[in-house]
């Protein structure tokens, strides 16, 4: 369709325009009486689809006339030719790997292929696991171009949240580096800075080498206000390192943010020391069904055979906050049902069961 006045006389031709008793507008179709809200300056983009889609010979279109597609452009002011980019929708399925955390093989399924070759466009071709791997560094190598060439424009300072970690098997190590800051609209940002693998002892100065150079990447070490980390030891002793490479404002009074969840999850652990009689026995049969196949599919069985439903019950973290209190929540309702399989089927000396230690866990909650 053409400009303004072209979609106003359509408009004119194929609607009648009718004024409710609340004062509201319609627009009422002249063939098949179809009524659309409408106001005056209000757009007549709903209404000449209705026409195109539902009755084209009024204007002209042959039922059997192909169209051509097109898309409105970003503007939304007008619309534009499609033109398919092979590399476009290869970044763009990167990004969506990414975002949802998709195995690098995903874009290399011959159903992927079918699916969006059949609905979307034929030229739509698998993306073999290497090119998209290919793809998401480079998109990551861009994104951290201009991250760097935002950095170098900031006047004001950054604070950093770093944590290191261990997979669930301990056998590598990991460091991750974000980074929080006020822009010039004042609104918070933040970003991942690095994802480092860590194999390295964790020591002080192993800690504040690796960040050092982080920083050094990302052109930051002179404009970071405070860092904020667990209190072991070896990041404690690490920050005096970065002070003296970084040479903070205030001379660091304010550099090393000690972690309040990580602080408050130490006073729950010590306060669970106390329950550990109690809390001991349930965590070691659960970790003991977790780990064990054959006697998670007897415990299925088990509470088959007692007309209950099998549940896979949460696993207990010391470093995941609030996992114990989910632990013990979702053991309560099989309380009778797991000192029961613990004393019949199991049999083991070591684990054990009384009904009597939920309840009081359960009271005590």
């Amino acid at each position: 369709m053409g400009g303004r006045s072209q979609k106003s006389d359509i408009f004119i031709k194929h609607f009648d325009k009718v004024t409710l008793p609340s004062g509201d507008l319609q627009a009422i179709c002249k063939y098949c009486s179809k009524a659309y809200k409408w106001q005056h300056g209000g757009g007549y983009g709903t209404l000449i689809r209705h026409i195109e889609k539902n009755h084209p010979v009024e204007i002209g279109i042959s039922r059997s006339q192909s169209q051509i597609p097109t898309f409105s452009s970003q503007s939304g002011n007008e619309s534009q030719l499609f033109k398919f980019s092979e590399s476009d929708f290869r970044d763009e399925t990167a990004r969506f790997v990414a975002v949802e955390q998709l195995s690098f093989s995903f874009g290399d399924k011959l159903s992927f292929q079918n699916w969006l070759s059949s609905s979307a466009n034929p030229a739509i071709r698998r993306i073999p696991r290497n090119t998209l791997k290919r793809t998401i560094h480079k998109l990551v190598a861009t994104q951290k171009k201009e991250l760097i060439k935002k950095f170098a424009s900031l006047d004001n300072k950054v604070s950093l949240c770093s944590d290191i970690w261990s997979d669930h098997w301990q056998s590598c190590s990991y460091m991750g580096i974000t980074c929080h800051w006020i822009d010039n609209a004042w609104n918070i940002q933040k970003r991942l800075l690095a994802y480092r693998c860590f194999n390295d002892p964790h020591t002080a100065q192993n800690i504040s080498h690796l960040m050092f150079l982080i920083l050094e990447e990302y052109g930051l070490t002179s404009k970071i206000f405070s860092i904020t980390f667990d209190n072991a030891s070896a990041n404690t002793c690490s920050i005096d390192e970065l002070i003296r490479m970084c040479q903070p404002s205030i001379g660091g009074k304010f550099f090393h943010i000690r972690c309040t969840c990580h602080i408050l999850n130490l006073c729950v652990q010590d306060g669970l020391r106390s329950l550990e009689t109690y809390i001991k026995p349930i965590r070691t049969a659960i970790y003991y069904l977790w780990t064990h196949p054959q006697v998670m599919k007897q415990w299925g069985r088990f509470c088959k055979a007692n007309g209950m439903r099998a549940k896979r019950f949460a696993r207990d973290v010391p470093t995941r906050w609030n996992s114990t209190y989910k632990l013990l929540l979702s053991t309560f309702e099989y309380k009778e049902l797991l000192c029961g399989f613990f004393g019949q089927v199991v049999q083991s000396s070591i684990l054990y069961l009384f009904s009597n230690q939920l309840e009081y866990l359960h009271n005590n909650m």
